[in-house]
């Protein structure tokens, strides 16, 4: 036996017609994810393109029985870092990290750097 709620409007909806409802909101509001990720490859060729000193790098994992690989990772180094790191920081580097709790769960790391003021320096 399910559980019936009354909404609002006065009318009868099932627990299960909730999460559909929910479900089919969500997949809207955020998209196709894999969509989404496939335009990463056109971002790193651009990233190149802009700057040949701009290192990139994509790790994807293959499943067996996929034609796909799936995105696993990606690494950025802007040249323009690079260079400012080796022309004025100091010789140490730190991780820093971003964690998301939203629908897809995933970390953005990145290395910084200290430079002459002590503040934090992006290298990659």
């Amino acid at each position: 036996m399910q559980k019936i709620i009354r909404n609002e409007m006065g009318a009868n909806v099932t627990i299960s017609q909730c999460r559909r409802a929910k479900l089919k909101a969500m997949r809207k509001y955020l998209g196709n994810y894999s969509e989404e990720y496939e335009k990463i490859w056109d971002y790193a060729e651009a990233l190149v393109q802009a700057d040949g000193d701009n290192t990139v790098r994509i790790n994807v994992t293959r499943n067996p029985g996929d034609e796909r690989p799936r995105f696993h990772r990606i690494y950025i180094c802007f040249g323009a870092c690079k260079k400012g790191f080796l022309g004025g920081c100091r010789k140490m580097v730190g991780l820093d990290g971003c964690f998301s709790k939203g629908p897809i769960k995933f970390e953005i790391l990145s290395a910084v750097g200290r430079d002459a003021n002590d503040q934090m320096y992006p290298i990659a």
